[in-house]
């Protein structure tokens, strides 16, 4: 881990205040079903108006196996894969830093880590949405911004460095075009819809 990685966390880490400490704590785990919930709630109205033209249901199911898919990879099978190739201390129980992160009482499950299993998940349904065809801009840009806070949220909450949320985000950014490219040719090879 270089001293700008360090450096870069305390300038982010650094501005904390009670409001945003009690919300960032509140949405740890939230945020990633949250956003979630509203897509599915999205693409089932745009169904039910009959936005998605012929075989809108197959749509649907492959949409949703494909998420389902991304999820559990990312949260349930990476881990056991990356995790072991080792990883950072985490930034709070750095004894070089921990002094100066505002956060206390916070106990984590892994003291070394470089993978976050929800950025690289948050990542993967992300950027699996947004090269969608039909899916609103405001709704493109409101994953991107999903994905910033919760790459901020890591970071805030004094779990991860930034060097290893790019990476985690960069690996699910890339499993989520992967998907889609899967998605396109489960849709016009497959299916023929």
């Amino acid at each position: 881990m270089s001293e700008f990685d360090k450096e870069f966390f305390l300038y982010l880490n650094r501005n904390h205040s009670p409001v945003l400490d009690d919300v960032m704590f509140s949405i740890r785990n939230l945020i990633l079903w949250i956003p979630l919930a509203l897509i599915c709630f999205y693409i089932y109205t745009s169904y039910r108006k009959g936005e998605m033209k012929s075989n809108g249901l197959i749509k649907i199911a492959l949409l949703g196996i494909l998420i389902i898919a991304q999820i559990i990879l990312c949260l349930f099978a990476l881990p056991y894969l990356i995790d072991p190739m080792g990883g950072f201390e985490r930034p709070v129980y750095n004894s070089e830093i921990s002094k100066t992160i505002n956060l206390e009482n916070f106990d984590f499950e892994r003291k070394e880590v470089f993978y976050s299993a929800k950025a690289c998940a948050v990542a993967s349904i992300a950027f699996f949405l947004i090269v969608f065809h039909g899916i609103p801009k405001w709704l493109k840009v409101a994953l991107f911004l999903w994905v910033l806070l919760i790459a901020f949220n890591r970071i805030y909450i004094g779990a991860y460095y930034p060097s290893a949320l790019f990476a985690s985000i960069t690996l699910g950014a890339g499993i989520g075009l992967y998907a889609y490219r899967y998605y396109y040719y489960l849709k016009n090879s497959v299916f023929i819809i």
